[in-house]
């Protein structure tokens, strides 16, 4: 249950990052866990603090479940959204948040590999 849920996660986060339509079945998959469990959101003391909770009673595995299909929602519903994206490095493709639009890479490090990447293409494999 767990692997079919981060499988339609991905699916899911991946289109929106790409900007394409959600697979309409992962999207109903994803549902149906907040259906059977409703996950509620609640202030806590802090001035920014917000807590997913499951509203009922129930075994620890669908709470995971309800939380985390919870938790898609919250992202893809919240001023986040837009700011998702898929990391442009070779070998990489991991999700991350932009935090400037131009920006490419998850990290430093694919970032670097990409350049080293294109450097080798323009050079053609050449050593010195």
């Amino acid at each position: 249950a767990v692997r079919e849920l981060r499988d339609d996660v991905l699916a899911v986060l991946r289109a929106a990052a790409r900007g394409e339509p959600r697979p309409a079945a992962a999207v109903r998959r994803i549902n149906e866990h907040l259906v059977r469990r409703p996950v509620v959101r609640l202030l806590r003391p802090e001035a920014d603090g917000v807590e997913l909770r499951v509203a009922a009673d129930g075994p620890p595995l669908s709470e995971l479940l309800a939380t985390v299909a919870a938790a898609v929602v919250e992202l893809l519903a919240g001023p986040d959204a837009g700011r998702l994206a898929l990391c442009d490095a070779p070998g990489c493709g991991q999700l991350y948040l932009r935090d400037r639009r131009n920006q490419r890479w998850c990290g430093d490090a694919c970032g670097t590999r990409a350049r080293v990447v294109r450097h080798q293409r323009r050079v053609g494999g050449r050593s010195t």
